[in-house]
């Protein structure tokens, strides 16, 4: 009777011994599980960290500022000095603009001038 539960006893010990192995196994597979999504997710938020400066960059080079001069006012809360500065330029602009427009009103009307008749008494 002895011998009957030391077989048991025998069996049940490589039962739970092979248990305890594929839980090593499975254990292996998550850490390298999860060793790869650490890395994807680190590497995802490299690409977000370089599309934010990347929108950064875009943002600053439509309002004719460099990223030096928006981080520096971040940096220091001025953002009343920043949106001076956008002003400023987007005035200039405006001025410049309206420059041109009018340059390229006079060169049209110049040539209208050039393709009209001449008027007047040459007697």
């Amino acid at each position: 009777m002895a011998n009957v539960t030391l077989e048991k006893l025998e069996t049940k010990i490589q039962k739970e011994q092979a248990r305890l192995e594929a839980m090593y196994n499975r254990k292996e597979e998550l850490i390298k599980d999860i060793s790869k999504q650490e890395k994807l997710l680190e590497n995802l938020r490299s690409e977000a960290k370089v599309q934010e400066l990347k929108d950064l960059g875009s943002l600053a080079s439509g309002m004719n500022i460099s990223i030096a001069e928006l981080m520096t006012a971040i940096k220091n809360g001025d953002f009343y000095g920043l949106q001076e500065k956008i002003e400023s330029i987007a005035a200039a602009n405006e001025t410049a603009e309206q420059e041109q427009e009018n340059k390229e009103n006079d060169d049209s009307k110049l040539l209208d001038d050039l393709d009209s008749p001449i008027e007047g008494d040459f007697e």
